[in-house]
């Protein structure tokens, strides 16, 4: 497959290491790039961290040169004139291989010290050659440079705590190869000799692996499927200092991190087939769980976010993943008692009237960090989190009975009911769901979609109000391309407003399962269709504009990635309406 490396990280599976194309529309520390070229990048100690490690620039005859490149899963070409090429690909999750062919091609790797104020070059000679520390303060690691052909030197000027500037240049009559291994703590020393052409293989053969793993989709989204594949594939990181298990975090362009429900939506669509995986992504935030039941917002390498939370999705996530895999007994205990403990933090830490219904603190804990319901007030009764906490006890009511707890099973299945009335009692006008304001205790004005999204209790919503949110579902949020969050003719409405009118995948995920179990099948499968031909043409983007389908933000993320493959397998493969 091609890359697009402005917007897809080359990368390996359970690294920490990327190389990508900046420009103008990748995003640096929130912002967007003021500068272009091609780059060795760390994902190390997540969002807070400066993302580049080196710009990586072609020279022939020692000067620098224009190149265009072509990318795949398995190799980047970087082509100057005449025969002169560079390529780029991995050995294993901490090596990069970079190799020069044609006359006198050379390599200058630049910038090491941009942005820190400790990070330097040391040559070690080591086995009868020269090795190359880079100590890169920045990215909280060190990467060693050695040529297995052709040459390095070194230009520096040290100021007693580190290089004010730093350049590694690399060159060869004939062409080069050198290996930029990353050690964040200590290197073990090794001697390799490195196979370009048979790593770059390898890596070809390892995503074509992890493609057949995937759920199914129709013949005609095959190319979509394989590049989803590929996102979820690169994705991951190896387990380290801060994370309990290799995570695959939402991007590696610049989400940077495993997040509570981010990971939900990948779990569900590594269900399918590999299951210990899918397990993994499930249960890594409630491996950080605290004394109160309450998991993190996020978690990186180097830092937990506890700030703020997001929305209790994961007794419905359990719920979709057994659908497609089997649990252990072990694994149906831990998942109890973690799922009991969150559970019971919403009820003990965010219903402080004690009316039933649970609150959000701030938009974030929803997950639609700037929705219209949080314009006028952080704290919000909403009828999403309600429909969430029925499902999430009705789960814990299943896992239960398959433990053989029936009392507890009879608890969990009674508060269900119960979250279900005070729901139905607090969170509707009529049959309009509707969110409050904690603070006025008064109803909340907003076209946000995010009260529909309670769509997800399927018929266990009486059906005056399911046909009430399923009208308005059609009629109010629908577009050529799926669900805006905000409808599109509200004031507020922003084509890349994050939650104030783009297309979400998660959202997506939710409400379609919601319709289906509601019986309307032919609606979904419509809706399912217009989504993934969006998807199928614009990619795997955190979200997109409503109205064009264009993408917005980050261009390559996990989340809509597997929740594409859900869908497409779900609601037009497995139905077999395509």
């Amino acid at each position: 497959m091609k890359l697009d490396l402005s917007n897809v990280p080359f990368t390996y599976r359970d690294s920490y290491m990327v190389v990508s194309y900046i420009n103008q529309s990748f995003r640096i520390m929130g912002k967007k790039a003021d500068k272009e070229g091609m780059y060795l990048r760390s994902v190390r100690g997540g969002s807070r961290n400066h993302p580049l490690v080196a710009k990586i620039i072609p020279l022939v005859g020692g000067k620098e040169v224009p190149y265009e490149y072509e990318a795949s899963e398995g190799l980047i070409s970087m082509k100057m004139a005449a025969d002169a090429k560079i390529e780029i690909t991995f050995a294993d999750e901490n090596t990069i291989l970079v190799r020069g062919s044609g006359n006198d091609t050379g390599l200058k790797l630049t910038e090491w010290n941009e942005g820190g104020n400790a990070d330097y070059i040391m040559p070690i000679p080591m086995f009868g050659q020269t090795y190359y520390k880079a100590n890169i303060f920045k990215n909280d690691t060190s990467f060693y440079i050695a040529a297995q052909e052709g040459t390095i030197s070194i230009e520096q000027n040290w100021d007693g705590i580190g290089s004010s500037s730093c350049l590694l240049q690399v060159s060869g009559e004939q062409g080069f190869q050198i290996a930029i291994e990353e050690a964040r703590k200590e290197w073990h020393k090794r001697q390799l000799i490195f196979d370009f052409d048979e790593s770059s293989r390898a890596m070809f053969k390892a995503v074509a692996d992890y493609v057949g793993k995937m759920p199914e989709v129709p013949d005609y989204l095959k190319k979509s499927r394989e590049l989803a594949a590929y996102i979820n594939w690169e994705s991951r990181v190896a387990k380290d200092d801060g994370l309990t298990r290799n995570a695959l975090y939402p991007s590696k362009n610049w989400m940077i991190g495993a997040f509570s429900w981010d990971q939900c939506f990948i779990a569900q669509a590594l269900s399918y087939h590999l299951p210990l995986e899918a397990w993994d992504q499930f249960m890594i935030m409630f491996d950080y769980q605290d004394d109160t039941g309450r998991i993190p917002d996020a978690v990186t390498d180097s830092y937990t976010v506890w700030n703020f939370c997001k929305p209790p999705v994961h007794g419905w996530t359990l719920v979709r993943m057994m659908e497609q895999m089997t649990l252990t007994r072990e694994q149906m205990t831990e998942a109890y008692m973690r799922l009991g403990a969150w559970t019971s933090w919403w009820y003990n830490y965010r219903d402080p009237d004690h009316d039933g219904i649970c609150e959000y603190h701030h938009g974030n804990d929803s997950g639609w960090d700037n929705s219209t319901v949080f314009k006028d007030s952080s704290m919000v009764e909403s009828p999403d989190l309600s429909a969430e906490l029925v499902l999430q006890t009705e789960a814990l009511g299943i896992l239960a009975g398959k433990l053989g707890k029936y009392e507890e099973q009879k608890y969990w299945e009674e508060r269900s009911k119960k979250q279900l009335d005070d729901m139905l009692e607090h969170c509707f006008d009529g049959d309009r769901p509707f969110a409050t304001d904690c603070i006025t205790n008064k109803p909340i004005e907003s076209r946000s979609l995010l009260p529909y999204t309670s769509i997800i209790l399927g018929k266990r919503l009486p059906k005056e109000k399911r046909d009430y949110i399923i009208k308005a579902l059609k009629e109010q949020f629908l577009t050529e391309h799926g669900f805006a969050t905000e409808m599109v003719d509200s004031p507020l409405y922003q084509s890349d407003g994050y939650w104030r009118g783009p297309i979400w995948a998660p959202t997506m995920t939710m409400l379609l399962d919601g319709l289906w179990q509601c019986g309307e099948e032919e609606l979904v499968k419509t809706v399912a269709e217009r989504y993934v031909a969006m998807v199928d043409k614009t990619g795997f983007p955190e979200n997109y504009d409503s109205l064009t389908g264009d993408g917005n933000r980050d261009r390559a993320f996990a989340w809509t990635a597997s929740s594409f493959l859900v869908i497409a397998h779900r609601y037009l493969y497995e139905s077999g309406s395509f």
